[in-house]
Parts: structure tokens; C-alpha cells; sequence
């Protein structure tokens, strides 16, 4: 996140942590701390966060969004809620108690499994897993590159079975189409599509599911977003089942980095 001459100040180029979205950085007039839009896995929404360079300690200071430091640096001025908030800003500044300071190495990771996963079908068991409880207000992404193959027949890639639903979340291939499927609280399905290419190329899908939105984009193309009035909680984890065509796989809580965020951007209450 270091802006222009940054390194000839004596600070070394930083990134935030991989578990941490981070958008619209803004330079303090001190040249060594940066404000920005962040959400982190556990936190009750978008954030003011805040970067010591120098330190490399990363703080959330409140819930809000596209922060900016006013030109003496004495306050920050950001979005909350459509309402325009100040709030000081000094040396002695504390996040708030309930949001704990992190640092890069406390970041938590996300479970993935990298290179070709054996076998026709491959179940792993997830059940007590607390990285695949999601509760009313939890963001989850799959990131994974696949082998669709040439034919255009039905192929599962991807199943996460709960005990609310045995078939809660799927990824699979339909008609040259790969479908992201989930169902809402009225235990409708509800599903994203979006065009596969049928030539033999792998193809990198990220696939999210908010608390109200599906979400899917196939090598970096538009993605296609689908609304409900509510996706159902899934608490009660039991396992995840990954086809033959699932050369690798990533799952996590949060917002990955690869998709814009929706707008207006979701906000847990």
C-alpha cells in the first residue's frame, strides 16, 4: 500500500494480509500511515482501518467505509451508513475494544488443497469444522481452477453438504454453462450461471456467497450475480465432496480480492 516515494523514506513496500479486503487508501500528511475502506473474517462489516507503515501495525477503528484524513491529519472524515461521520484522529488513537489489533502474521487463513486431487471423487470431512459454519452474516468464496473438459453434459465439480441441506452448495457444469448453486430461506434454489469454454483450457472460477447474493466469475470475466431475499444459514458443516475436474481449491471466509464488490456493499447488522 506504500504511495510514491515510500522506500526513499526509509519504508519497505507492505501489502495487507491475504484475510484482510482492503480498498481506497488514503495517505496521512504524516507520510507514514494510510487509512483505508477493510473487512476482515469475523468483523461486523466494512471498516475504517488504519496502517502504521514504519510498524507495520494494521488497527480498525470503526465501522464506515472510503475514509479520508483531513489536511492537518487531526481527523478522519468517512461513510457510514449514507451519512458522512468525522472523528479525531491523534498518535494516542485506539481502535475500538471490541475489534482487536492484527498483524499480518495472525491473519487467518483460508483451507485450501493445491495440485490434482486424486480419484473420480474425492470426500473430505468437514464436519465441526468452524471454517465452513455460515451464519446470517457470513461472506464464503470458493476459488478453484477447473478441467470442464470438451463435453456438455451434466458435471459435478463441487458439493458442500450440511445437516440444514445435503446439497447446500454446488459447482457443477450444465449445458456448457457452470452453475453456483445455494438456496434461500424459503429453501428455494437459486443459482448463478456463467458461460464455460469448451476446449480442453482450465478455467480460474471465483464463486461468493453472501448472506443475499450469489456471485460468479470465470477467468476474470463480469461476474454474473444473483439476488434472493435470503440465503439460510448453514451451521452444521458434514463434507465436501470434489470432482475429478477440481485441479485445485480454495475456500474462505471474507471477500476475495479478484471481484468487485457489489453495490451498495453489504453490511451485516
Amino acid at each position: 500500500m506504500p504511495g510514491p516515494g515510500a522506500e526513499a523514506r526509509g519504508h519497505r513496500p507492505r501489502a495487507s494480509p491475504p484475510a484482510l479486503a482492503a480498498l481506497s487508501p488514503r495517505w496521512h500528511p504524516d507520510g507514514r500511515t494510510i487509512c483505508f475502506t477493510g473487512f476482515r473474517a469475523g468483523d461486523p462489516g466494512w471498516g475504517v482501518w488504519v496502517a502504521d507503515l514504519p510498524s507495520g501495525k494494521i488497527r480498525r477503528l470503526c465501522a464506515g467505509e472510503n475514509p479520508c484524513f483531513s489536511p492537518d491529519g487531526a481527523s478522519i472524515a468517512y461513510d457510514c451508513g449514507g451519512m458522512i461521520r468525522v472523528r479525531p484522529f491523534g498518535p494516542g488513537d485506539e481502535p475500538d475494544a471490541t475489534l482487536p489489533d492484527i498483524r499480518e502474521e495472525d491473519a487467518p487463513e483460508a483451507i485450501a488443497w493445491d495440485g490434482k486431487m486424486g480419484g473420480s471423487e474425492k470426500l473430505l470431512d468437514i464436519s465441526g469444522d468452524s471454517h465452513f459454519a455460515i451464519g446470517d452474516d457470513t461472506t464464503m468464496f470458493i476459488r478453484a481452477t477447473l478441467n470442464p473438459g470438451t463435453q456438455k453434459d451434466t458435471r459435478q465439480f463441487l458439493r458442500l453438504s450440511y445437516a440444514e441441506h445435503p446439497r447446500a452448495i454446488q459447482l457443477y457444469a450444465s449445458g456448457g454453462d457452470l452453475w453456483f448453486v445455494s438456496f434461500d430461506h424459503a429453501g428455494k434454489f437459486f443459482a448463478a450461471k456463467a458461460p464455460l469454454r469448451r476446449d480442453g483450457r482450465e478455467a480460474a472460477v471465483v464463486a461468493v456467497r453472501t448472506p443475499t447474493r450469489l456471485i460468479l466469475s470465470v477467468n476474470g470475466a463480469s461476474p454474473a450475480v444473483v439476488h434472493t431475499g435470503g440465503a439460510i444459514p448453514l451451521d452444521t458443516p458434514q463434507g465436501l465432496t470434489a470432482g475429478d475436474g477440481v485441479l485445485s481449491l480454495e475456500i474462505g471466509t471474507g471477500w476475495p480480492h479478484e471481484l468487485p464488490k457489489p453495490q451498495p456493499l453489504e453490511v451485516p447488522q
